[in-house]
């Protein structure tokens, strides 16, 4: 017997949808969706976030009363998400936390209910998030299977027709419902004309088996059913009653007893084979599953966009101002809204105005400038009295600098880029650095890989990068010796500098750029390589925080390849969101701790890693730009922007 459950999600902020055209939604999308409960009975999940319900409650609260009716006499099933349609794995664990906090006041506040399953948003899961809906009494989640899956080919197929288990850092439980892309694109099709309802039973014909089953037959929005959202030309024109042709095909299925429905947690009271079996969905090649084709990626909401890189930053100082103040719940709103997912992807010109609008009016309340705050004295040129000038004694090509607790040779005919980089307390061998030209016989990786260079790469041009000929200076005191070059010929006129720090293993590398346009390309920065035989390859791994309060750590364990570009028009498949601005790349005996200053940079990190003839081939890069189809092109006037890293070697513990 197989079960179905369906749920839809409700966002008036949906990014193509104007603030004069929600009650339209509500009239046409929302209230024909409880009829599907109300006039077919057919048990329905409904979705939200708590801005939404308060903008039903001001512009429809009739709408309000019905769903509250439905849900005391179990036609419906609330479930949660949170204040707002936030990105978890892409922000900091307090804005997390206040997110899901927020969101089940406002439930409990208009609706009367504590929900106890959520829709990760954007089905963007990491296991950082999940503590902060063990937190807030959630007791299960919905998560995309197909995206997982392709991560997990070891899983049976027939996981997916039954609850499964996630643990959060903590090991607290959550109980696991999945969702289903294809399926409920499926759906979509037949209601919009272009699957007919023949195929769609046939299309189901798989799932049917002779033991019990679960399966979501619908997950995603209630806003493409009778109104457009009009983000794409290939958009079908609205049918009529299109919501009666969601009835018909779903009540099809039942009257050909193909399917039971039942309300989405009620599944878990259901006697199912192949069910409570502990997963981990994310993987070291997929740190963040996300939903549906490769083109959802964390990068969607990260560093694209019109300006998602500025407006993260921007909303991060935010953020560390709320926190300094002990600021009240209505600001910690307001930033939740100003975060949300769809500012950052097909947002329409007069929202994005509307909220560039708001964004100053935090700004200007809190007291913040709209750029990057000062640096700290760490990141800018050495002052003090001791300061010392002199030209660099060069070798060649190599400059050489020598601390006590490091030696870093640069090459001054590629930018500065570092050749090695040995923390001598530590391991006597370099630990990151260049790998020559046919080092590996593989032609693949035949080619000069280098360290602390950027690349910036644009359609339909030439690649640049800052691998050319440089002048360096060297100032020095006893802190610090510090190397600097004007970078000539690149994609904007830019300013390199190193810093060896003298009395700890760290190294510093910071750039300032000064554009007048971002073009609509990838901007990837600090390219690390790791030498191969420096690091234990059984042990080595990579950690950093997804949105939640601890280290997420990843095994390096087969190929591991996140910015590989998807397609043309998409320009990398994964990333990282250092949302507390570190990383760790290390194994048993040393670790490098990598830092951001996410509040100025909110870089999001990509990984390479493979095998070849027993050696590794290992590379970290940071982005600040990417392009993929929500990209605009970007001109904020004369900007200067300093990026900055730090890395450490270290003993564990």
């Amino acid at each position: 017997m197989l079960h179905a459950y369906i749920f839809f999600h409700c966002n008036l902020a949906f990014s193509s949808i104007e603030e004069d055209q929600r009650e339209i939604v509500i009239d046409r999308c929302y209230t024909p969706m409880l009829d599907l409960a109300e006039r077919y009975d057919i048990p329905v999940g409904v979705e939200t976030g708590g801005w939404t319900l308060e903008e039903i409650a001001r512009l429809r609260p009739a709408w309000l009363e019905r769903l509250k009716f439905l849900l005391y006499n179990g036609q419906c099933e609330f479930i949660g998400s949170g204040y707002t349609q936030i990105i978890g794995p892409l922000v900091p664990a307090v804005v997390n936390a206040a997110n899901q906090r927020l969101g089940m006041a406002v439930y409990e506040k208009l609706l009367g209910v504590r929900p106890t399953l959520a829709l990760i948003n954007e089905q963007a899961y990491s296991s950082g998030i999940l503590e902060h809906y063990a937190d807030n009494g959630y007791k299960g989640i919905i998560m995309e299977w197909d995206n997982p899956r392709l991560a997990h080919p070891e899983w049976p197929q027939e996981y997916r027709y039954a609850p499964q288990v996630v643990r959060d850092m903590r090991g607290r439980p959550l109980k696991l419902l999945w969702n289903q892309s294809i399926l409920f694109q499926h759906l979509q099709r037949v209601v919009h004309g272009e699957m007919e309802i023949e195929e769609y039973d046939n299309a189901l014909s798989p799932h049917q088996g002779g033991e019990a089953r679960i399966l979501c037959l619908y997950g995603n929005d209630a806003e493409i059913f009778a109104f457009r959202p009009g983000r794409f030309e290939t958009e079908a024109p609205i049918a009529e009653e299109e919501w009666k042709k969601v009835a018909h095909a779903l009540d099809t299925l039942r009257k050909k007893r193909l399917c039971t429905f039942c309300l989405p947690s009620a599944v878990f009271d259901v006697p199912l084979p192949h069910s409570g079996h502990t997963l981990a969905l994310e993987s070291p090649g997929v740190p963040v599953p996300v939903k549906k084709q490769p083109k959802y990626n964390l990068l969607r909401w990260a560093v694209t966009g019109r300006d998602d890189f500025g407006i993260n930053a921007r909303c991060r100082r935010v953020a560390e101002k709320l926190i300094l103040d002990g600021a009240h719940d209505e600001l910690w709103q307001e930033l939740c809204f100003l975060w949300a997912s769809d500012f950052r992807t097909h947002i329409t010109t007069r929202r994005w105005e509307a909220y560039l609008v708001r964004l100053n009016a935090i700004e200007r309340k809190l007291g913040l400038p709209h750029s990057p705050l000062a640096p700290d004295e760490s990141l800018v040129c050495m002052h003090d009295e001791s300061i010392s000038a002199h030209e660099p004694e060069l070798a060649g090509r190599w400059l050489t600098l020598r601390a006590n607790t490091a030696m870093l040779r640069l090459n001054t005919h590629k930018g500065l880029a570092i050749d090695s980089l040995t923390f001598t307390d530590i391991c006597p061998k370099p630990l990151i650095g260049t790998i020559t030209h046919g080092f590996f016989e593989e032609i693949s990786l035949a080619a000069d890989f280098f360290s602390g260079h950027t690349i910036a790469e644009v359609p339909g041009q030439r690649r640049c990068t800052d691998l050319i000929p440089v002048l360096p200076q060297v100032t020095e005191n006893q802190n610090a010796i510090q190397v600097e070059c004007t970078v000539q010929n690149f994609f904007c006129p830019a300013h390199k500098r190193v810093t060896l720090f003298r009395d700890r293993p760290e190294i510093e590398i910071s750039y300032i750029f000064r554009w007048n346009e971002w073009p609509p390309g990838s901007i990837r920065l600090f390219h690390l390589t790791l030498l191969p035989g420096a690091f234990d390859l059984r042990t080595l791994y990579y950690a950093t925080h997804n949105g939640g309060s601890s280290l997420e750590r990843f095994p390096m364990q087969g190929e591991v390849d996140h910015g590989r570009a998807v397609s043309f028009m998409i320009s990398a498949v994964h990333a990282v969101g250092m949302t507390e601005g570190c990383m760790e790349i290390g194994d048993a005996e040393k670790v490098l701790q990598i830092s951001v200053h996410p509040s100025c940079t909110p870089l999001v990190a990509m990984l390479s890693h493979r095998e070849h003839s027993g050696l590794p081939f290992t590379r970290v890069s940071f982005s600040c730009r990417e392009f993929d189809d929500t990209t605009k092109a970007f001109f904020p006037g004369s900007r200067d922007m300093e990026l900055s890293i730090r890395v450490r070697g270290m003993c564990p513990g």
